[in-house]
């Protein structure tokens, strides 16, 4: 039962982690911009990737433990949220720190370090994770919010238009285990560009032996760059290897 799942989150909580980098968060119904304090009923979309908190996982690869709680990802803020029992109105979050991941939703976020990726201010933020973990070339998601202000009509054939926040998303590849990352686009010519030499010829390869051309839906597309990225992967291993489907 939720009841008894509240209770089981708690205990491990407890057990498993120092309370001291649990910290409560109040969470309050407005976003901060440039153009001041805006009250998110009078915004038409939402701060986070979903709105309802979703039974998930902790994980704290230094200590190799883990919790299940209640979690909810906070894209516009880039904080993840957590909370022990769905039904409290108490909302918790852990110090970022890259030893954590979050299983959200069957996505895996951790937090990493980049000022080129993350700008305004700060210079860490949650990616998901597609690609097999423990490998040297990763596939990450950067999910990241645009906030457009409310435009009032400016005719009698216009009508008043509310602010705007829409979940936009980024692909990067990051081939040292997350330390430096590469922009790429859903797109053949700009993958390769993020790869040199007989490794890009190999990669060249086996997206043409695969017909891999990145269009249809975001599920295809990011299958396909999970296979490209663990096609790199093999090669690095299997340096004699030529192809796999």
């Amino acid at each position: 039962t939720i009841l008894s799942f509240a209770f089981s989150a708690q205990s491990q909580i407890t057990s498993n982690f120092d309370p001291k980098r649990l910290q409560d968060i109040n969470v309050y119904n407005n976003i901060n911009t440039r153009y001041g304090s805006i009250n998110l009923d009078n915004v038409d979309g939402s701060p986070y990737l979903k709105d309802e908190f979703v039974k998930g996982k902790v994980i704290d690869t230094k200590k190799n433990q883990s919790f299940d709680a209640f979690l909810r990802y906070n894209i516009y803020k880039g904080q993840i949220q957590i909370k022990e029992n769905i039904s409290s109105d108490n909302v918790k979050s852990l110090e970022r720190f890259n030893q954590y991941k979050y299983v959200i939703d069957g996505e895996v976020f951790q937090l990493f370090n980049s000022s080129s990726v993350f700008k305004g201010g700060s210079d860490n933020g949650y990616m998901a994770i597609l690609s097999e973990e423990g490998k040297e070339a990763l596939l990450l998601k950067n999910y990241h919010q645009l906030y457009t202000p409310p435009k009032k009509a400016t005719s009698t054939y216009d009508t008043d238009k509310p602010a705007k926040l829409e979940t936009k998303f980024d692909y990067y590849i990051s081939k040292d285990g997350g330390r430096s990352f590469i922009k790429i686009e859903a797109h053949k010519r700009r993958i390769l560009d993020s790869f040199f030499g007989e490794k890009q010829d190999m990669v060249k390869d086996y997206i043409k032996e695969n017909n891999f051309k990145f269009r249809g839906s975001d599920k295809e597309v990011e299958n396909q760059l999970r296979r490209v990225i663990a096609y790199y992967n093999s090669i690095l291993v299997y340096p004699g290897i030529k192809s796999f489907k």
